[in-house]
């Protein structure tokens, strides 16, 4: 369970079972002084992370070495219009650093996280096209 309290002006805290905090903005255009993630991002965020989590899980069984991984998600919605505006795209970008990594692999590890492992992107699938990209870098930092 997550319990969300409103905290004053447009801020939001969860308090998870995990005994964490997670402190957001849901107008930040206004009042966000502390620099907070809007709900939207802080969902997003919670997106690419299960991503990542099962991706990584999947290459360590498949003996893959990452040294290095972060994930660029952005999204398309609109801006306008009634309410809800879920979105319409979500692009997350992978890239990956390692000794010797196998692009075949990473790219399936890819596919069964998001496809078939990650709630977040589950969720997001039912509204938006969902777009996987690849970077794999070798220790040397060249794109491979």
């Amino acid at each position: 369970m997550v319990k969300v309290e409103w905290k004053g002006e447009r801020i939001f805290e969860g308090h998870t079972d995990s005994g964490n905090r997670l402190r957001m903005n849901a107008a930040p255009d206004t009042t966000n002084r502390d620099r907070l993630p809007t709900p939207a991002e802080a969902f997003l965020a919670a997106g690419a992370a299960c991503s990542a989590n099962h991706v990584l899980e999947i290459l360590e069984n498949m003996h893959q070495r990452v040294t290095a991984y972060w994930v660029e998600a952005e999204c398309e919605h609109p801006h306008a219009g009634p309410y809800p505006r879920p979105y319409v795209t979500v692009v997350l970008r992978h890239c990956l650093q390692g000794e010797n990594l196998d692009i075949r692999t990473c790219e399936h590890a890819i596919r069964l996280s998001d496809e078939k492992y990650c709630t977040e992107i589950s969720t997001l699938r039912g509204s938006a096209e969902i777009d996987s990209i690849l970077e794999v870098k070798g220790e040397e930092g060249l794109l491979l």
